[in-house]
Parts: C-alpha cells; sequence; structure tokens
C-alpha cells in the first residue's frame, strides 16, 4: 500500500517529466532494481549493514583504544560530535573499524534490516610482522561486499620535542607527510606499541592523537580498555584491488556515483525528491590524496 502511494505521488509530481508513463513506471518500481530502493542525503554514499555473525578470528586482543573521529564525509548529526572509532590491539594484528558502523551491522545480523546513512566504511588490518595494511572497504548500497587493499606503504616520521599530556600519559609530538597530506601526531612511549589510529602507525608508541594539516581529519583518543577481544575478519564478498586503482574508483563513487550504483539501487532524493540521475556528484575529499 506505502509503495502504491508513493509512486503514485512521484508520478504527480513529475519526477520523469518528459518520460511516457511506461517509462516513468519502470524507473521508478524497486522490483526493477537489483538493490532495491533507497533514500539518501545527496552528498552521502549510504553504507548497508552487513552480516557480522560469520568470520575469522585473526588475533586476540590486548589492549582497545576508543577514539573520535571527525572527518569531512560525517553526516550532519555527527559533525561536532564525531564517529565513534575503536582500535583492537593484539599481539601480531591491530584492527581499527567504526563502532557506530559496527552497532549497524549487529542490527542487520539479528534482523536483516538497517542502514547506516554515513559511517565511515573503512576497516584497517595491520599486519605487523608482515609489514603491511589489509585494508577493506565497504561498497555503498551494498551488503556483505567490500574492496580488499593491501598496502605496505608505512609513515616516516620525524619526532620532536614538544610535549602534551593526553589522558594522563605523556605524549611527544611527531610529523609526516603520507597518502598526500601533512600529519600531526601525538604518541606516548608510556604505551609501547608500534599502533594508531587508521593507517598512522611505526612509531615507539600508541598515537593517542592525529590531525592532518588541513584540520579535515582529527581522530581523538578518549579512553583505553585493557579487556581482552577477538580480533575478526568477516565472511564478506572480497573483491581485490590495488591501492591506485583503489584510488582512482573511489573517485568515481564520488564524482560519477550513478554510473556505479544508479542501475541497481532506485536512488531517491532525501533533499530535492525524485530519482536521482547522472547529474548527480558528491564532495570529494578523501583522506588518502595519493
Amino acid at each position: 500500500m506505502r509503495y502504491a502511494i508513493f509512486l503514485t505521488a512521484c508520478l504527480f509530481a513529475g519526477f520523469c517529466f518528459g518520460q511516457s508513463p511506461e517509462e516513468r513506471k519502470r524507473l521508478l518500481d524497486p522490483r526493477n532494481y537489483a538493490n532495491g530502493m533507497t533514500f539518501v542525503d545527496d552528498a552521502e554514499l549510504q553504507i548497508r549493514g552487513s552480516d557480522i555473525s560469520k568470520y575469522t578470528v585473526l588475533d586476540t586482543a590486548w589492549l582497545v583504544a576508543l577514539y573520535r573521529y571527525r572527518h569531512p564525509y560525517s553526516s550532519k548529526r555527527r559533525k561536532e560530535d564525531g564517529e565513534r572509532m575503536k582500535l583492537e590491539i593484539g599481539k601480531r594484528i591491530t584492527a581499527f573499524y567504526s563502532r557506530d558502523l559496527y552497532e549497524t551491522d549487529s542490527l542487520y545480523t539479528i534482523y536483516n534490516r538497517g542502514i547506516s546513512a554515513n559511517n565511515c566504511a573503512c576497516m584497517v588490518y595491520a599486519r605487523r610482522e608482515q609489514g603491511y595494511f589489509e585494508v577493506i572497504n565497504r561498497m555503498p548500497f551494498r551488503s556483505d561486499a567490500a574492496i580488499l587493499v593491501e598496502d605496505s606503504d608505512m609513515p616516516e616520521w620525524r619526532i620532536g620535542t614538544e610535549e602534551m599530556i593526553i589522558l594522563g600519559y605523556r605524549c611527544l609530538r611527531a610529523t609526516a607527510f603520507y597518502c598526500g597530506r601533512e600529519w600531526v601526531v601525538w604518541f606516548t612511549y608510556e604505551i609501547p606499541v608500534a599502533a594508531g589510529p587508521w593507517k598512522l602507525c611505526n612509531l615507539p608508541g600508541l598515537i593517542l592523537r592525529a590531525e592532518d594539516g588541513t584540520g579535515d581529519y582529527i581522530f581523538e583518543c578518549e579512553a583505553l580498555q585493557h579487556d581482552k577481544s577477538l580480533i575478526r575478519k568477516y565472511e564478506w564478498h572480497y573483491t581485490r584491488m590495488k591501492k591506485n586503482a583503489w584510488l582512482a574508483f573511489e573517485k568515481r563513487m564520488y564524482t560519477a556515483p550513478f554510473s556505479l550504483f544508479g542501475e541497481n539501487t532506485l536512488i531517491i532524493s532525501g533533499k530535492k525528491g525524485g530519482r536521482l540521475d547522472d547529474t548527480w556528484t558528491i564532495p570529494y575529499n578523501p583522506i588518502e590524496l595519493e
């Protein structure tokens, strides 16, 4: 019933003005799209919840660091508060991911429903013994689908003498040009583990704060926990891609999202109303510029 009302409203509103009634019905019928229908903020790529009931255990964390993450893609309701992130630190592997998206995944796993407006879609596993990152980039508008990128490029830091106290720990300032951005971080020798948020690591202590030179990307540690937890890699549908190919693909997701997702998903603008088409673009300001 709700679908019939919605379709009638679309037709009267002239979403597809100039097309035949049959073509309008076809374009506005969610049954004609493999991934169904979704409403979006025009400036966001929505990440669907995914099944997290099946996984491989990679390691066991002995320390967990909780961060606030502020970034240009934060939804309006998260601009000030930031997104809740989690860094699980094991003896061999660390995992960094969105706690907010994990909650959505948990609800999806239980109820098989739920969409997150615009969470951080990236999960980073640092395999310290092998010296590389395994980065999982969740695909918008699809459940259980992700791009897997391996990257061995580590930041090379210049350690300074400036100090700051964060969460009661004495921290030193370090800087690096990494992935196309200047980074300033604060790390502590008092937690001697070469780990940090995202791919920021390779220092002789845990990074508790990080900010890029433009102030667009900020990570702030809020708490440390010594509870043990399993570091898991979920059994999703992975497509492997080299880093340069991924960066090009990511750019296209924002500059031409309809060409990638519009054929399989009926995407309705939450701002203007109507079906989004190939004129749709999203502001593009990635954490990795190169």
